[in-house]
């Protein structure tokens, strides 16, 4: 099985917020980096290291996709194309996902689809969405 996975430098439980909106994804399952053993981590928490996301698996669309935060604050990255069953289903996506992100192609319709659009979420995630 591939899974595919997520790393953002603090701002998990909002990506889950964003991504919930824009794709109707659910959270099945969260470990915050508090729910670990103490001797798991190298240094000790602090009270904003506890809340951070340290494993969610969440499902877009039926697809598995792991998430969580990185105790080293280190940028988020990542790329994702996404088949939409409808148009409608790629312009709600492309307009929540656009609210603070940066917008490359405006939905439009391309040889290989009949609606396409990319642009990189506030998150600094690549998205390119489109109809199947």
């Amino acid at each position: 099985m591939l899974v595919p996975g997520l790393s953002f430098p603090g701002n998990c439980a909002e990506a889950h917020e964003l991504y919930k909106k824009a794709f109707g994804m659910t959270v099945n399952s969260i470990a915050y980096y508090d729910h670990a053993p103490d001797d798991y981590h190298d240094e000790p928490l602090t009270e904003d290291t506890k809340k951070l996301v340290m494993h969610s698996e969440c499902s877009i669309y039926g697809i598995r996709v792991n998430m969580g935060d990185n105790s080293e604050g280190i940028p988020a990255s990542g790329s994702f194309n996404v088949f939409l069953s409808t148009e409608d289903d790629v312009r709600k996506a492309f307009d929540v996902l656009k609210d603070g992100g940066v917008v490359e192609d405006e939905p439009q319709p391309v040889f290989w689809s009949s609606l396409h659009c990319s642009l990189k979420d506030r998150f600094g995630i690549d998205w390119q969405i489109m109809t199947e």
